[in-house]
Parts: C-alpha cells; sequence; structure tokens
C-alpha cells in the first residue's frame, strides 16, 4: 500500500462508522413511529367494531342481544364505559380515568381508557349505556361483553 492509501484510510472507516450510525439512529426512529401508528390503529379498528356492533343491535328487534369477543390494543390495560350523566367516580377501578372525569366535567365520551404511556384519548359509541354505571374491564388484550337491545339503547354489561 501506498502512503496515500494508508492516509486515507482512517478516512474511510470513519466514514464507515457515521454511515452506520446513522442508518441505525434513523432505523429505530422508524421503528417508533411504525409501533406507534399501530397502536392508533388498533384503537381505530376497535372502535369501529364496537360501533358497528352496537348499531347492528340498535337496528334489530328490542331484547335482541349479542356475545362478543373485543380485540383491545395491548397498551391499555383498562377500558371503562361510563354513563357520564350519571358517573358513579367511587366506583371506577382505575386511577387515570378518574382524573380524567375530574378534569372533563361535561363530555359525550363514554368509552375511557387506562394506559401505560396515558396518552389514549376516550370515545363516544353513540346509543350505548352500561349496566352497571360505572363498567370496567382490566384488559388483557380482549373483553368479553354482552349487547342488548332494551327498545331506546343498547345496553353492555359483562358477559
Amino acid at each position: 500500500m501506498t502512503r496515500a492509501q494508508l492516509a486515507a484510510q482512517p478516512f474511510i472507516i470513519l466514514f464507515a462508522l457515521i454511515t452506520i450510525g446513522l442508518i441505525v439512529i434513523f432505523g429505530t426512529n422508524m421503528i417508533g413511529k411504525v409501533a406507534k401508528f399501530s397502536q392508533a390503529v388498533d384503537t381505530i379498528n376497535f372502535k369501529k367494531q364496537l360501533e358497528n356492533n352496537v348499531q347492528n343491535i340498535y337496528n334489530a328487534a328490542p331484547r335482541s342481544n349479542k356475545q362478543l369477543t373485543l380485540n383491545i390494543p395491548t397498551t391499555i390495560e383498562g377500558i371503562c364505559f361510563i354513563d357520564t350523566t350519571k358517573p358513579q367516580r367511587e366506583d371506577i377501578a382505575f386511577e387515570q380515568i378518574k382524573q380524567d372525569l375530574e378534569v372533563i366535567e361535561q363530555t359525550k365520551n363514554n368509552v375511557f381508557f387506562e394506559t401505560k404511556d396515558g396518552a389514549a384519548e376516550p370515545l363516544e359509541i353513540k346509543n350505548i349505556t352500561p349496566d352497571p354505571n360505572p363498567l370496567c374491564f382490566k384488559t388483557q388484550g380482549t373483553i368479553k361483553v354482552v349487547l342488548e337491545n332494551t327498545g331506546q339503547e343498547v345496553t353492555i354489561s359483562h358477559e
């Protein structure tokens, strides 16, 4: 090897290390973004699945019911269905949800989440009332519920 080649070799190694470092940083960043996006999609799928089932039961004959197993995103540790017009705050099993309800006085949201990072937005599902109020579940990826048409609304309860 010539002297010029020997002098250039450390620069080539340094350039390779910097390139590899940037690829690792960029890749880690993108994996994190994809994971967050996946969790948001799971939450939207849960909402759509629940809304569709509630609407189907609401449009069915009174006293119709359906047992459901709903898939819950893995970041959600607990879920509460709450009629916010008459909340029973002392019966709510999750501290984060209690705090959310204290901050939000008037809301149409009736599905609240307890998460690992505290970032899940509450949802509004039309024509649904929990029985009992509040109806809380500790989740492990799924929950089992019963939807029943009462003639004016759909009640959700434990299976």
